[in-house]
């Protein structure tokens, strides 16, 4: 994984964590873990640009799909692998004021995503599959994150 360190400015995260306060977050499936997400939403224009800004990590990438994620005390993600209709690469921007969360890579600490820092990850490249990977339970606060994908169904 690779991390982009500060990449969010302060307004923008300021807008994201403000913009999470009205959405209606569901449970993901016990297999991945016990946080909640939302997706398929239209963005506001706030929001948009951040995650058009986002999507030039990956500028020969056309991302199609955005989740949002939330995190409370305790919540984790599992070890997994992303599906192989998620191509590509997937970014990921942390936003909220939280401590834990730990990023393990293949079973080895890769990072921990602080607010304003963005993940890169490899999910479904040149036909091989992507590193199996997982985050650790939230300690205090709550921790949120901005995805883009490329999906194909």
């Amino acid at each position: 994984m690779i991390i982009h360190r500060s990449w969010a400015e302060s307004s923008e995260l300021e807008i994201l964590e403000d913009w999470v306060l009205d959405i209606a977050f569901r449970p993901v499936p016990k297999w991945l873990g016990d946080f909640s997400f939302k997706y398929g939403m239209t963005l506001p224009t706030e929001i948009a640009s951040v995650a058009t800004r986002l999507s030039t990590l990956c500028s020969t990438q056309a991302f199609n799909t955005t989740f949002v994620q939330r995190y409370e005390i305790g919540q984790s993600v599992k070890s997994h692998r992303d599906p192989c209709t998620n191509l590509a690469d997937t970014l990921i921007l942390c936003f909220g004021t939280f401590t834990g969360a730990e990023t393990k890579v293949n079973g080895q600490l890769a990072g921990q995503l602080r607010r304003g820092d963005v993940g890169q990850l490899p999910c479904f490249k040149g036909g091989v599959q992507g590193p199996r990977h997982e985050v650790s339970a939230v300690t205090s606060g709550t921790r949120f994150a901005l995805i883009l994908n490329t999906i194909v169904k």
